[in-house]
């Protein structure tokens, strides 16, 4: 596996923490997930790849990561958009239900993500 989706990986796994610790943590992957983000995309194509591979891993954390990356990249959208719509109903996490909710509603709304 590339290094840098196993960052992805390895960062998505603090996301939708719910005590005072697991916040924080959250937030540390969330800036870093947003740095390697606009790294991968200098170069659009690999990022393409990057994410959507990564929309096929098991945990949802990272399919998450990787279908809003899909949206912000506009590629991959019928696949990201039906991960999202999955974890919103299908996710146990009700904080992580109601983000994946709410892209689609931004998505939908807007035709498109900022990055």
């Amino acid at each position: 596996m590339d290094e840098r989706a196993q960052k992805i990986i390895n960062l998505c796994q603090h996301l939708f923490g719910e005590t005072k610790a697991e916040v924080k943590k959250n937030n540390q992957s969330v800036d870093k997930l947003i740095c390697l983000f606009k790294d991968l995309n200098k170069t659009p194509e690999y990022a393409e790849k990057i994410y959507y591979e990564l929309l096929q891993h098991p945990d949802d954390k990272v399919r998450f990561e990787a279908a809003t990356c899909c949206l912000k990249l506009n590629k991959n959208i019928n696949q990201a958009k039906g991960v999202l719509k999955s974890i919103s109903k299908q996710n146990p996490n009700l904080s992580m239900q109601f983000s994946a909710e709410m892209i689609l509603d931004v998505w939908n709304e807007q035709g498109k993500l900022d990055t």
